[in-house]
């Protein structure tokens, strides 16, 4: 990784184990708003995700477990407003993960997650990043406009930069951008 200046990360699945939450979530909401929903088992939804349905942003995840198109729009209302009760924890190591990259590497997030459970995921390991450098849900645009910023702003060549994620559509975004990619193995 020589030429590589700057390493950029997407958060659920990559650096935190947002899984269980996200499935959880849609539990109750499905029970809330009526609809019955059978909402897969992680090990379920991985053999959709392997499948490459798209899963991000979370309007396609509430898709790919089953919520019906009239709804989504209400269902992510409730996931803006409420996701925050179900924990979401980072993956171990990721700490030490973060301090030896940022010992070598220009770093950054590319999340499509809102701000609000970014930020609350990692706690106080987001100092490990600049907050020019951090792109969420609530930034204007895609992962594939975020990672053309954070070229922009860290003034260096799409080749320079290394993107981890976890979904197809990470890789895509990635190829787009026409950076590196490494496609992490939920958490691995």
């Amino acid at each position: 990784m020589e030429k590589i200046k700057l390493v950029g990360f997407d958060v659920d699945g990559v650096l935190s184990d947002s899984l269980p939450a996200h499935l959880n979530f849609c539990k109750s909401v499905s029970n809330f708003m009526a609809l019955g929903l059978n909402i897969p088992t992680a090990d379920e939804f991985r053999r959709v995700t392997s499948r490459e349905n798209k899963v991000t942003p979370m309007d396609n995840f509430l898709r790919a477990v089953g919520f019906p198109e009239s709804r989504i729009n209400e269902a992510f209302g409730h996931y803006a407003t409420t996701f925050g009760r179900w924990p979401v924890k980072k993956f171990e190591g990721v700490d030490t993960l973060l301090s030896d990259v940022s010992s070598k590497y220009g770093m950054a997030l590319v999340s499509s997650n809102t701000a609000k459970n970014v930020y609350s995921v990692l706690g106080d390991s987001i100092s490990f990043f600049s907050p020019e450098f951090i792109f969420t849900h609530d930034a204007p645009g895609d992962k594939f406009d975020h990672l053309g910023q954070v070229i922009e702003r860290y003034g260096c060549l799409p080749e320079e930069v290394l993107f981890v994620g976890d979904t197809p559509q990470d890789k895509a975004f990635a190829e787009r951008a026409r950076v590196n990619f490494v496609g992490a193995g939920y958490g691995g």
